[in-house]
């Protein structure tokens, strides 16, 4: 949860914006909006949400824990584009690990493969251990 306000406060900055601008801007006190940064009041009013919104801060990105404070101050208006660069850089991993499997498993078949074909050259050479098994 403090980890919204800390970019409650990053947003205010990134806008150039004192506590008290936000005051004249929103109607919502300067001491609201301190305690808001600080994690001292408890929910958000939805004039605060509105205003980041009109001023082009990407709301999504506040309330994203999986999205730091840095991560948010590199990228506040459009932070669906990292997210998307994260998703493909690991939508790539997960086909090299894809093809890796694969090759794993085609690698067992052939070994099963050659296994088999060790074990009829086997029992071919010596008949007696097929007799063996079929008594036992």
């Amino acid at each position: 949860m403090s980890l919204i306000f800390k970019k409650l406060r990053e947003a205010r900055f990134l806008l150039n914006l004192r506590q008290i601008d936000v005051e004249t801007q929103t109607g919502m006190s300067q001491h609201m909006v301190s305690q808001m940064e600080r994690g001292e009041r408890l929910g958000v009013p939805l004039i605060y949400w509105q205003f980041l919104h009109q001023k082009g801060i990407d709301i999504a990105a506040i309330l994203n824990d999986n999205i730091t404070a840095e991560d948010f101050r590199r990228n506040p208006k459009n932070i669906n584009l990292s997210l998307r660069a994260d998703l493909s850089a690991a939508n790539i991993r997960i086909k090299k690990l894809e093809d890796v499997v694969n090759n794993y498993s085609e690698n067992i078949q052939d070994l099963r493969g050659q296994v088999g074909e060790l074990q009829k050259k086997l029992d071919s050479r010596n008949p007696e251990s097929k007799k063996g098994e079929q008594a036992g």
